[in-house]
């Protein structure tokens, strides 16, 4: 079970950032294998997760761009901890930066042998039938993430920010993403 969690998560991860840097190869590379083909989009669950990843993380690219903030780089350590912890909530259930057992971002970083300097985590969950599409989705989530008052706001903003990752996560009617921004 672990095996096929953690290859699920890395292929979904390393998909997603592939996509980030070369749209056409990660449409054409992408798979339905360890996908939840029963999810609300079928078979095309996959890519529409990867599509909201990597609508995310241009996103908050451009809001950063229109406040004369430095765009993030996508980095594929932090994509591997932020779609991990994407799965993790949805296989374990749970939504926090905190996992049931206990770990904290920065246990996920020393699990994947990542240091940086600083970081931050926001984490957008929804549950029932999506409707919007992969853009809207991407919208709602930062927008939501901007109006929380619980801090995210000052990630998305913090000029000192300069790689990031966007992970994302289905099952059912349900869909996780986390976006990880650091400064080495």
């Amino acid at each position: 079970m672990i095996t096929r969690r953690r290859f699920f998560r890395t292929a979904l991860t390393l998909c997603a950032l592939t996509f980030l840097h070369s749209p056409g190869i990660a449409v054409g590379q992408s798979t339905t294998e360890g996908a939840d083909v029963s999810g609300p989009w079928g078979a095309s669950s996959y890519d529409f997760s990867l599509h909201v990843a990597k609508s995310t993380f241009e996103t908050i690219n451009r809001l950063r761009e229109m406040r004369g903030l430095p765009t993030l780089v996508a980095d594929e350590a932090i994509g591997f901890v932020s779609g991990s912890h994407a799965g993790d909530q949805i296989m374990g259930d749970f939504v926090g930066h905190v996992t049931p057992n206990g770990l904290t971002l920065w246990h996920r970083f020393a699990d994947a042998g990542f240091q940086v300097a600083d970081a931050g985590e926001l984490i957008w969950n929804a549950t029932g039938l999506i409707e919007w599409n992969k853009e809207d989705i991407a919208q709602r989530v930062v927008e939501d993430w901007m109006q929380a008052k619980t801090g995210e706001r000052g990630i998305l903003l913090d000029p000192g920010f300069n790689i990031a990752a966007v992970g994302t996560a289905l099952r059912e009617k349900r869909i996780v993403v986390v976006a990880i921004l650091a400064r080495r």
